[in-house]
């Protein structure tokens, strides 16, 4: 929401709203950058609802009883969906490019933009997480409103929106069990296909489970197999290098599933007319998404990243980056990002955790996290810890924060990685801060600080 905001201002409307993590007297940075660029943010009251608002904006995420929307509907304003005014924004393009899929999708697609940005092309890029290259003092980093004729957007699978979009070139990652079933995902996909009407771009994964795919060309590709493959991959602590064909590629990010990332863009980018000097070059200067193995530092031979995995697929790439950056032992802190989805994945987080934690492992669940809604909370972390240990995998439930801090900090090894992971809650961004300042409480210690 607040990227359509930046996007619509950008372009030199008013643009207003509401959230209610400002109400609380969260997120101050972000309203901030927000009201900087002439963004009027109103209390989710009601109050700032008037007859003179041309459309009226919501999300998902938002309930029919909440102030704002029962002021709309008493002046008859007709409540436009997110995706909606995306779709409006995406179509004035000629060349459209959507990532959807299971996993990867937004930094794949700040991917895509950073190199089409590199290469000139000025796009308009709307994801759901913080580019760091587009991120300024006014700017909050999820919305670049270039003025080219070339739009890159993540479409949404969670609410099924991803099927609002035509794109010149489509892409598809793959599957996980997270917000729906897999069939209901393979529907939405073949969807999303159809409505492609150039280029579509699958991996391997998703190649082999959806069967009607339209008419657009296809470019598959993988970490081992595909039209677009990775060869003579090399891993280490910071960064990434591998080729494909002739060319050689170079990340600043970590893991198996930062390769998988880049093989999506490079296959993408070169669909656009982008050569693979420049594809290269953006590779090379992209600095990543917030919360996406981010690293923290480092202090005390202990590696510290902050993570926004929340399903069984996305903590298991995350602990395997964390494996080929060089880390011995990995100690997760994990909270769950609602009672849905942690009743919707309860089967399948215990046997990931049964499966990827070693005897050098733990991982150690927050109470999960809520802001609010009618929803039902008939689970809790105790629920999950007690499944995954039924199992034999070493996982734990711990009450609050300041415990959490405590353990890790006493369980942690030289040559560990601690990977702070949950959606939602930027806040766990400032606990990841907080554990490497106490594994390197004097000034200027042993903690080193780094970024990509």
């Amino acid at each position: 929401m607040s990227a359509l905001a930046q996007i619509v201002r950008a372009r030199g409307d008013a643009a207003s709203g509401s959230d209610r993590y400002f109400d609380r007297g969260e997120m101050p940075e972000r309203r901030g950058k927000l009201a900087a660029q002439g963004i009027r943010i109103v209390p989710q009251d009601g109050s700032g609802v008037h007859p003179g608002i041309r459309h009226f904006v919501v999300s998902s995420a938002i309930e029919e009883d909440n102030p704002d929307c029962v002021k709309a509907r008493r002046l008859h304003l007709t409540p436009i969906h997110r995706s909606a005014l995306l779709a409006a924004l995406f179509h004035e393009r000629a060349r459209r490019v959507a990532v959807t899929g299971s996993y990867g999708k937004t930094t794949i697609a700040a991917m895509i933009g950073w190199g089409l940005e590199t290469a000139g092309e000025r796009p308009l890029i709307v994801v759901g997480g913080i580019m760091r290259n587009f991120e300024t003092d006014q700017a909050i980093g999820n919305a670049h409103a270039g003025g080219g004729d070339v739009a890159c957007i993540e479409a949404d699978e969670s609410d099924g929106t991803c099927v609002n979009y035509r794109p010149t070139v489509g892409v598809i990652t793959g599957f996980a069990r997270d917000h729906k079933e897999i069939t209901e995902l393979q529907q939405l996909y073949t969807s999303f296909a159809e409505n492609t009407t150039e280029h579509l771009v699958l991996s391997m994964e998703a190649a082999a489970s959806l069967f009607s795919l339209g008419t657009a060309r296809r470019t598959t590709f993988g970490l081992t197999d595909g039209d677009v493959r990775a060869r003579q991959v090399r891993f280490s602590a910071r960064e990434v290098r591998f080729s494909v064909g002739n060319s050689r590629f170079r990340l600043h990010q970590i893991g198996p599933f930062s390769v998988f990332n880049a093989l999506a863009a490079i296959a993408a980018l070169r669909l656009l007319g982008v050569q693979d000097r420049d594809i290269a070059r953006g590779l090379r200067t992209f600095e990543g998404v917030a919360r996406h193995m981010e690293p923290v530092g480092r202090a005390r031979e202990v590696r510290v990243y902050d993570d926004l995995a929340h399903n069984p697929s996305k903590i298991d790439a995350a602990i395997e980056a964390a494996r080929r950056a060089g880390a011995r032992g990995v100690k997760v802190i994990f909270q769950p990002h609602g009672f849905g989805p942690a009743r919707f994945m309860r089967r399948e987080l215990a046997e990931m955790f049964k499966r990827v934690l070693s005897d050098s492992d733990r991982a150690y669940l927050l109470p999960i996290y809520y802001v609010g809604g009618s929803v039902q909370a008939d689970i809790s972390s105790d629920d999950l810890a007690r499944d995954a240990g039924d199992l034999g995998a070493p996982v734990e439930s711990v009450a609050d924060r300041k415990e959490v801090v405590e353990r890790v900090i006493r369980d942690a090894r030289p040559d560990d990685a601690i990977i702070v992971m949950g959606a939602r809650d930027e806040s766990l961004s400032a606990l990841a801060r907080q554990i490497l300042d106490r594994l390197a409480p004097r000034p200027g210690g042993d903690r080193v600080g780094y970024s990509t």
